[in-house]
């Protein structure tokens, strides 16, 4: 197997975990080569020779920073993808080349920083979620809604408190060792708070799937339309295709072309169901 896919399990506040995510992968021979973003962020890895001694640093950097870029690939780290949520990854594979931050305090006044120009967005954005949730299930009555919704409504809960949980506790390590760090305080992320972190952020992913899942489910065999059914089960396939022709292939016109056609039979499935 040349390609290898999986869930991209980490945000502004995870970088660390991140790193040593996919120099665990590197070492097993797997090199990052790009992040999707379009219905959930999917990291994509291939077989490379070169990758068992591939660095990784992860680190929040804005939009417009291509002055940064540019003093980094000097340096020996070569940007690999920059995300939406301003999450940066980048390689060096000169085992000479040396860390991208010359030190814990400018590494740590770097990422509050970028957390605090980008609005702190990923927890101020899952906080406001979380209240209206909560509100909705206070003030409004659920009993005329049907199942389904109900279901991925009482989802998003766990989901969010979840993140919630993961981002706050790296923020509150981020704060604590920029201040340690600049009292000449070093101090390393603990393992069982790395692994707390990293937990959360997989149960995120497992509830999201479910999520999907139960959709599916819901849709296909629960329903008494045959067509519209199959319309809809046939979407899966068709994503797929459109996805690795798009990403893994290369060819976008003609992967975007299948995934919309798999959306429109999701669709005009539903139509039928209905």
């Amino acid at each position: 197997m040349r390609y290898k896919l999986q869930t991209w399990e980490y945000d502004i506040f995870s970088n660390e975990e991140a790193e040593c995510h996919l120099e665990e992968m590197a070492a097993k021979g797997w090199a990052l080569f790009k992040i999707t973003q379009e219905w959930m962020p999917i990291a994509c890895y291939r077989r490379e020779a070169a990758a068992a001694g591939r660095r990784y640093a992860v680190t929040a950097v804005p939009d417009n920073a291509e002055d940064f870029f540019r003093m980094c690939e000097d340096a020996g780290w070569k940007k690999i993808v920059h995300l939406g949520n301003w999450q940066c990854v980048l390689a060096a594979d000169d085992p000479k080349t040396g860390p991208l931050f010359s030190d814990r305090d400018s590494q740590y006044s770097h990422e509050l920083e970028m957390i605090q120009d980008s609005g702190n967005l990923p927890l101020s954005g899952e906080i406001i979620g979380l209240i209206v949730l909560i509100l909705l299930f206070l003030f409004m009555d659920l009993s005329i809604l049907d199942p389904r919704p109900c279901v991925i409504l009482t989802a998003c809960i766990p989901l969010l408190l979840f993140k919630i949980a993961a981002d706050a506790i790296e923020l509150l390590f981020l704060r604590r060792a920029a201040r340690l760090a600049r009292s000449g305080i070093d101090i390393k992320k603990p393992v069982w708070l790395r692994r707390s972190v990293t937990g959360l952020n997989k149960g995120t992913t497992v509830i999201v799937l479910a999520m999907i899942a139960f959709e599916l489910f819901w849709f296909v065999f629960l329903q008494p339309s045959l067509t519209g059914s199959l319309a809809v089960l046939a979407i899966l396939p068709l994503f797929l295709a459109g996805f690795y022709l798009r990403v893994i292939k290369g060819w976008k016109a003609l992967g975007v072309i299948m995934m919309f056609l798999g959306a429109f039979l999701f669709y005009a499935g539903i139509s039928l169901i209905g």
